[in-house]
């Protein structure tokens, strides 16, 4: 009888270890702390679409992706630049909250905010005349900014990260794929 449980018990355990180790079945927890917080903080694991990172106390997210938007930014003002031969504009809409109490401010800087390419080339915020871009300025405790930020990225390229550069010098990765 004790042989027969052992080697029931043998057999459970394999199986259990099979079905555990299998590829393809692992998945990422949304509700462990340690699983979200990694998202974000590399470029091989950008935070998804939509999610919010903290950093310099304030909350970033990515409310929107318009591209191409070459038609928004002429329509804009004629005088403002028309993107090279191959690139294209692309609008990243954010929202911005200040995670301080109301009597206290937080400082938003929108050059610390970059597109990387798949080609690893990073991209500048495009200043130019256009209503809804977000401006660099103070956002006050427990309120939220929203606005776009343009740049001018490669035509084709589906896996642009936007990149947040905080002022410690970390850097965060949002996903712009919905």
């Amino acid at each position: 009888m004790k042989k027969n449980c052992f080697s029931i018990g043998t057999i459970l355990i394999i199986i259990v270890s099979m079905v555990a180790c299998a590829p393809g079945t692992g998945s990422v927890d949304t509700t462990d702390p340690t699983a979200t917080a990694r998202a974000g903080i590399s470029s091989s694991i950008p935070a998804p679409y939509g999610s919010e990172i903290h950093a310099d106390r304030m909350k970033f997210v990515v409310t929107g992706l318009v591209r191409p938007a070459d038609d928004i930014v002429k329509g804009e003002n004629k005088d403002n630049p028309q993107a090279p031969a191959g690139q294209e504009y692309m609008y990243v809409s954010l929202g911005v909250t200040c995670e301080e109490t109301t009597d206290k401010q937080c400082t938003f800087i929108t050059d610390n905010f970059k597109a990387l390419g798949s080609d690893a080339s990073l991209k500048d915020v495009e200043y130019f005349v256009g209503h809804g871009l977000i401006k660099s300025g103070l956002v006050y405790g427990e309120s939220t900014i929203f606005g776009s930020l343009p740049f001018i990225v490669n035509k084709g390229d589906a896996n642009i990260l936007l990149v947040y550069k905080s002022y410690s010098g970390d850097k965060y990765y949002f996903s712009l794929r919905r």
